[in-house]
């Protein structure tokens, strides 16, 4: 398989998906849970964010770009993420504007009872219009959930 498509593959995804589950990463890299966990604590995976509810609940998301930089090298026009700043940073996870709880969902990569949970959490620009179907998403605040993931970050 050429090499330029694997890397157009993988860069299209990652805007999909920034953030990654830590089984993702044991799956991906054939790594133990307690090895991605020691990644992130030693700062190898400088960028991750405890999405979780409560103290006592951690669910880790990692920046991919981080991830992968860490197997091939740093992308072009990012350089490498641990220099990164977090509004930069922020401009890689979630689009320019408000974040509908949808999309929210997929850039955290956690289902919609998790988003449920998490919408304390945000600022809502738009209520639902629909009880169900394709017009039942809540649009939040693009700021709110940059505060968020500042505030979840884990060192």
């Amino acid at each position: 398989m050429n090499p330029a498509v694997i890397n157009a593959v993988i860069r299209a995804n990652i805007k999909r998906r920034p953030l990654w589950k830590v089984k993702t990463i044991e799956d991906f890299f054939d790594l133990p849970r307690a090895r991605v966990m020691a990644k992130i604590e030693s700062g190898e995976f400088p960028w991750a964010f405890n999405i979780g509810q409560g103290k006592h609940t951690k669910e880790p998301r990692i920046l991919a770009y981080s991830v992968l930089e860490a197997q091939i090298g740093p992308f072009e026009g990012i350089g490498a993420t641990k220099n990164l700043q977090l509004p930069e940073l922020i401009n890689l996870i979630l689009p320019a504007r408000d974040v509908r709880s949808t999309e929210l969902g997929r850039l955290f990569s956690c289902g919609h009872d998790q988003i449920r949970k998490l919408t304390p959490n945000f600022i809502i620009t738009k209520k639902p219009a629909a009880q169900d179907g394709p017009l039942s998403f809540t649009v939040f605040s693009r700021a709110s959930v940059a505060k968020f993931l500042a505030q979840r970050r884990m060192l």
